[in-house]
């Protein structure tokens, strides 16, 4: 019985045990790489969930902020009885101290002098009150 399996044994065809390990060993690597790849895609797209919902909470402060301000600044223009774009420059504008007005002795009932206002320069064409 033992001749008979070490005849058949040396009459079997050589079988290449080196291909099926390549194979074997590429095919386990490529499937380890392609988990890296889904890994890493994953958490990229989190990362980036996280990033806009980040953003987005920002973005509405931001925005309430600016709401407020305008809010803020509506309040002191009826406070100093001005309304509108156009009372701005003329609510926000400078005075000088007392001492440092001047009058003309021709004319007593000259009005102080005040700075230039800080707004009297060209206007943009966005308005205060526009929110993107």
């Amino acid at each position: 019985m033992l001749a008979e399996l070490a005849t058949a044994a040396q009459n079997a065809p050589a079988i290449p045990t080196q291909e099926p390990d390549k194979k074997a060993l590429r095919k386990q690597k490529n499937k380890e790489s392609a988990t890296r790849s889904r890994d890493r895609r994953k958490r990229k797209f989190q990362l980036l969930e996280t990033r806009a919902t980040d953003l987005e909470t920002e973005n509405e402060k931001l925005r309430a902020t600016v709401r407020a301000l305008e809010w803020k600044l509506q309040e002191e223009r009826v406070s100093r009885g001005f309304s509108g774009r156009a009372g701005c420059a003329t609510a926000l504008t400078l005075k000088l101290p007392a001492a440092a007005t001047t009058t003309s002795a021709d004319t007593p009932a000259a009005a102080p002098t005040t700075a230039p206002s800080p707004f009297s320069g060209p206007r943009s064409a966005r308005s205060f009150s526009d929110s993107a």
